[in-house]
């Protein structure tokens, strides 16, 4: 959380207010002086510090998961911006480290996201370009994992069966011994997929030797069927868990003052 001057006259959240509403002023004049300033070398100010890591990061995961994943709406870059100013700030002793505040001591979040769970590294991949896979201890990483700590909890996920983009019908001959679970794995396919396209074998007690069976190639998957609004309400919900009672309010006023620039 920023850290201004202590105000005695005004209460914690006025505090607060009063050292957003001070960086913004203090990021207006350092763009008001650059505009100026006609021979360049511009000094970016502490509170943009961040600015272009936060685009390319984002720009980067709205590219993966609109191409992969079904009604994807872009996250405005700075959501994520409102949310390092209200997480941290320049005039925190983290600015440079950590951000988003994401990994802190007891924070479950950065746990959650590199669980080496099965399901949890699938919803990973799913979630997070392949660049971005790493976990390293820097200002830059801390916002990757932040971004994609928010994507995956905005994220709708379930198991769905998958059809292989191989259009093929395949023919299996059953054996003495085959149920459908062993033929499914034998085959690449799924259990479902044979019952669908062979509705004989619905009952498994119906499968009999020497009956031909057709497939194509599938599987149940973990996918992502959708995903939650993008809001400061939402952002409250599922990133930071409700834990602050102030951080909706928090980040749609830094989002205003952001916006004012557009």
């Amino acid at each position: 959380m920023p850290s201004p001057n202590i105000n005695c006259n005004l209460s914690p959240n006025e505090q607060w207010k009063d050292g957003i509403n001070k960086a913004y002023e203090s990021v207006k004049a350092t763009a008001q002086k650059c505009a100026k300033n006609k021979s360049g070398g511009c000094q970016v100010d502490a509170w943009n510090k961040w600015d272009e890591e936060i685009r390319t990061t984002v720009n980067a995961f709205n590219d993966y998961l609109s191409a992969t994943t079904p009604n994807f709406r872009s996250l405005d870059w700075r959501y994520i911006k409102a949310m390092l100013w209200t997480e941290s700030g320049a005039k925190d002793k983290a600015w440079d480290s950590r951000p988003m505040q994401f990994g802190n001591i007891g924070d479950k979040g950065k746990v959650e996201l590199l669980s080496p769970d099965p399901i949890k590294k699938i919803e990973y991949e799913l979630i997070v370009p392949k660049k971005y896979r790493t976990n390293l201890d820097t200002g830059a990483h801390n916002i990757h994992q932040g971004v994609a700590y928010l994507f995956k909890k905005l994220a709708n996920f379930d198991f769905k069966l998958i059809y292989d983009p191989d259009p093929t019908t395949y023919f299996i001959t059953v054996k003495q011994g085959d149920t459908l679970d062993k033929i499914a794995k034998a085959n690449n396919t799924d259990i479902e997929i044979l019952k669908n396209m062979n509705p004989e074998v619905v009952n498994p007690r119906n499968l009999k030797p020497n009956m031909k069976l057709k497939y194509r190639k599938g599987a149940i998957k973990r996918v992502i069927t959708g995903w939650k609004d993008i809001s400061a309400m939402s952002i409250a919900k599922n990133y930071n868990g409700n834990g602050d009672p102030t951080y909706c309010a928090r980040l749609n006023y830094v989002l205003q003052l952001l916006r004012k620039d557009k």
